[in-house]
């Protein structure tokens, strides 16, 4: 009897264990599907402008038609969690998307734009907590660094760097004013 003792007990936590996972699994489920959307038409046309997607009570997606020609320029897309994971915009409305922001804990980190619509990034935009930090600009020819604009908390510009002979090199710096006016130069 001793012999089957820990026998039951070890199948008692698989089978424990296997009811969590399918408890879990069900949950899930239950507060994720069914999903539904929901429109407004801001301009009255009849067409909707922008979709909120809804995965149980959290949202999953918002699209915009902010130009109102029929196709999403704006795309934010939302976590299992509900926060906000990424954003796609589409600024010129030729139908691709050349802005792109990534987020973390609901926060912009990164943000790329890709101008030229050639797949590479033209502008790199660094966040931190939320906070947009700086702006690097990229010669598209070259794939090198040509620019970078450093701002304060309040979106003000308050020094940049510039690659004068197209090495790559950062080799101009210029610093600014409370009014964005350049205050001071060096090589």
């Amino acid at each position: 009897m001793s012999d089957q003792q820990p026998a039951t007990r070890s199948q008692n936590v698989k089978y424990f264990l296997a009811g969590a996972v399918v408890a879990a699994i069900a949950l899930f489920l239950l507060y994720r599907f069914p999903g539904s959307s929901e429109g407004f038409d801001h301009n009255g046309d009849g067409n909707l402008d922008e979709i909120h997607t809804w995965q149980g009570d959290l949202i999953s997606k918002i699209e915009h038609d902010r130009n109102g020609d029929g196709n999403i320029d704006l795309l934010w897309n939302y976590g299992f969690d509900g926060v906000i994971e990424s954003m796609k915009a589409d600024n010129d409305f030729d139908g691709t998307f050349e802005q792109t922001v990534q987020y973390e804990r609901g926060m912009p980190a990164v943000g790329r734009i890709d101008s030229s619509g050639d797949g590479t990034r033209d502008v790199h935009n660094n966040y931190q907590n939320g906070v947009l930090t700086s702006s690097e600009y990229w010669d598209p020819f070259t794939n090198l660094r040509k620019k970078v604009i450093y701002y304060n908390a309040f979106g003000k510009v308050v020094e940049s760097e510039f690659d004068s002979t197209g090495d790559g090199r950062l080799d101009q710096k210029t610093e600014y004013d409370f009014f964005g006016d350049p205050h001071s130069s060096e090589k």
